[in-house]
């Protein structure tokens, strides 16, 4: 998995937050004073810190050098001197699967459920929703992927060009892949795709109109009118209820 911490109501971006974690751990730091450094600036659980700990660890920005202390590393040094997040992006893309190789599988619009089918088609990796969306963060923060519409991504012209750039691993062979039928109806799978459509934009703090629509299209599934109005000092999804005059 790969965790991030944001702070209370994502005040922070991931490149943000990555920056704040290695400036207070460079050049070294015990565990105890990362938890304490997560608590302070993340508010952060202990177990949440663990997670993102080990996160630095994965992504190549830390390494332990003790019992219980971690140096920043220099691939870290030298992002945080570039101030260029697209390093960034090829040092995760260097120590964790599945990175770069989503811009080619977002050259058309995609929704959340049917990228996690194609890498493990394609890949035979079984990513969760959140290690997924978290990837999928950071490459937005970048501009390397965008999102089409309120359930699905999209590779920019940026993306693809960057995408050019990295050394990307080879899909397994058609002949080689196992596919497993989805036993979920249709319906299912998109009532699926909008649940986890509304649990990540309710998080997007940076885009508010994302979650408004998110929810506007959610009534509407439920079968009600809903429009989605917004705007500075309007209500943000306008719900109309029909109802029987004769009940109680």
């Amino acid at each position: 998995s790969m965790y991030i911490p944001k702070g209370a109501g994502s005040l922070y971006d991931s490149m943000t937050s990555l920056r704040i974690q290695l400036d207070g751990i460079s050049p070294r730091i015990t565990k105890d004073d990362y938890i304490n450094l997560c608590a302070t600036e993340f508010r952060s659980k202990e177990s949440s810190a663990i997670s993102a700990l080990d996160t630095l660890r994965h992504t190549g920005l830390i390494r332990q050098t003790g019992f219980s202390t971690f140096d920043t590393t220099n691939a870290a040094h030298a992002w945080l001197e570039s101030g260029e997040n697209l390093d960034l992006v090829r040092i995760l893309h260097a120590h964790i699967r599945c990175v770069g190789e989503l811009i080619p599988l977002l050259y058309e619009a995609t929704s959340i459920g049917r990228l996690i089918q194609e890498i493990n088609k394609s890949y035979g990796i079984r990513l969760n929703d959140s290690a997924l969306r978290q990837r999928l963060q950071i490459l937005r923060e970048c501009e390397l992927v965008g999102q089409a519409s309120a359930m699905t991504y999209l590779a920019t012209a940026r993306g693809r060009a960057f995408a050019g750039t990295l050394r990307l691993e080879t899909p397994i062979p058609a002949e080689d892949r196992i596919v497993v039928k989805s036993q979920v109806p249709a319906e299912g799978r998109e009532t699926s795709a909008l649940v986890e459509e509304l649990h990540s934009a309710a998080r997007d703090s940076k885009q508010p109109a994302r979650f408004e629509e998110a929810v506007a299209i959610a009534f509407r599934r439920l079968g009600l009118s809903a429009k989605n109005l917004g705007g500075p000092g309007d209500t943000d999804v306008l719900v109309t209820i029909h109802k029987n005059p004769t009940s109680q």
